[in-house]
């Protein structure tokens, strides 16, 4: 499951101020691509995006920024919002700004590097939805090829680390991920040397935490979430929901490498914060439920996370009524946790249940392979018990 999940922009908090001047040009470029120099006056050196030009690129997609990673891997998958319940997305979390999405709320000079920034993530996106992979690789390589050029001068700064960032979500989304890891260890080295009151960098590291996390590399991953949570949380307070993302990820990533307790720590530390703003009740402690409940089934803590699922479904049943297919959704994964604790009878009803209410509900088509493979499990529970 992928734990991403949109949230809104409020205003990027006053005092992550930049004193840098962005001065414009184009030039020609190869192939098409033009080429913008943005003169960065603090650091006395002209980085230059390269950019498909407008009429290049066709500009009918509007594409989500995902907040946990804002990558375009989670944008481009099939089905962008998951099948699953628990992919449900918090629609209202307070968050500080990514670099791609504060492109529309300028602040004090950074907007037009960001604005670069966006475009070239948007330009870099639509070329991989309609099938133009070597484009997007000479695109990112063009980008590439020029902040290596900066970084060997000796120029090592957030705007280095920012196009870094972009071009390594690229990769992520191309598949390329021997190359994100390389591109990681270029970051590790401009971000291990920023002040954490940079402005854009917890939007970096929380990209380097998710790219980390997709190469299975959840020490270092764990390190970013974590520097990450220090700086919003001395900025917030610890019960911020600002908190919320970087908290899941580092759930994640500490359950991945085997620190459970830890991680159920975290995760209960996410309801708490969350009950304390939206309620006992609130659809937003979904995630961080089934993140927890999965995490105890795996750790064969079937009871704990049967309290988990309970929750889950009792708060879906309140918001949308009972006949409604994330309840069906909701019935299945506590069928699992059930079937998992030895109540073979109490699962095979729920997952009878929970087929006729995403049925009746159209939920989702009968075809689909996650239908599927519900029957699959309730026929493989009937047989075992004889049935």
């Amino acid at each position: 499951m992928a734990a991403s999940f949109l949230l809104p922009s409020p205003s990027f908090i006053n005092y992550r101020k930049s004193q840098v001047c962005l001065g414009l040009h184009s030039e020609h470029g190869p192939e098409g691509i033009a080429c913008y120099s943005i003169c960065l006056q603090k650091q006395k050196c002209d980085i230059k995006l390269y950019m498909v030009p407008n009429k290049a690129v066709a500009r009918h997609w509007r594409f989500r920024l995902f907040a946990s990673v804002g990558s375009l891997k989670a944008d481009v998958a099939d089905k962008e919002n998951l099948v699953c319940f628990d992919a449900s997305a918090p629609s209202d979390f307070p968050r500080y700004n990514t670099m791609l999405d504060r492109s529309s709320h300028p602040v004090d000079g950074m907007s037009d590097f960001e604005r670069q920034l966006q475009e070239l993530f948007n330009d870099v996106k639509t070329m991989i939805m309609m099938g133009n992979m070597n484009d997007a690789i000479d695109l990112l390589q063009a980008n590439y090829e020029t902040v290596k050029e900066q970084m060997d001068a000796g120029n090592k700064g957030m705007e280095e680390a920012a196009i870094l960032d972009i071009i390594a979500l690229g990769y992520m989304a191309i598949g390329d991920l021997k190359f994100v890891g390389f591109l990681l260890d270029m970051m590790n080295e401009v971000v291990d040397s920023l002040k954490d009151n940079e402005p854009l960098l917890d939007s970096i590291l929380m990209h380097m935490g998710s790219m980390y996390s997709a190469l299975g590399k959840f020490e270092e991953s764990v390190l970013m979430y974590r520097r990450v949570n220090n700086n919003l949380e001395r900025i917030y307070g610890k019960n911020s929901t600002y908190l919320i993302t970087p908290l899941l990820g580092l759930a994640k990533a500490l359950g991945s490498i085997g620190r459970v307790t830890k991680a159920v720590e975290v995760y209960h530390r996410v309801i708490t914060i969350l009950e304390l703003d939206r309620g006992a009740e609130s659809e937003d402690l979904v995630l961080p439920l089934f993140g927890l409940g999965n995490l105890l089934i795996k750790e064969g803590k079937a009871k704990d996370a049967e309290s988990a699922f309970v929750r889950i479904l009792e708060i879906y049943k309140k918001v949308y009524g009972e006949n409604d297919g994330r309840v069906g959704m909701a019935m299945c994964s506590l069928a699992h946790a059930k079937c998992v604790k030895g109540n073979a009878d109490e699962a095979i009803d729920l997952y009878k249940n929970a087929l006729h209410v995403i049925k009746d509900s159209d939920y989702m088509s009968l075809d689909d392979s996650l239908m599927e493979n519900m029957r699959i499990d309730l026929a493989e529970l009937l047989h075992t018990v004889g049935r």
